[in-house]
């Protein structure tokens, strides 16, 4: 993600995406980013379903999800 994992090394990077899967355990959107961590491979159908609910979870939590909302809008307009 863009400004997550800028200028880390790869243990750096593991260590942010650490962090930032205990973020998004904490919200309102835990069962599905748990859901989430048990697949491989993003290509699959199932994986793009639960990212899908992914999403819609953290728009309904935009308090809370904010910070990776702003990311995620960042990175797709470029």
């Amino acid at each position: 993600m863009h400004g997550l994992f800028a200028g880390e090394s790869s243990t750096d990077e593991e260590a942010a995406e650490a962090r930032y899967f205990e973020f998004m355990r904490r919200g309102g959107c835990k069962d599905v980013v748990k859901a989430l961590e048990h697949f491989e491979g993003p290509r699959s159908t199932k994986c793009k379903q639960i990212m899908g609910m992914l999403f819609n979870c953290m728009y309904s939590h935009p308090d809370y999800y904010q910070p990776v909302i702003a990311e995620f809008e960042v990175f797709y307009k470029q």
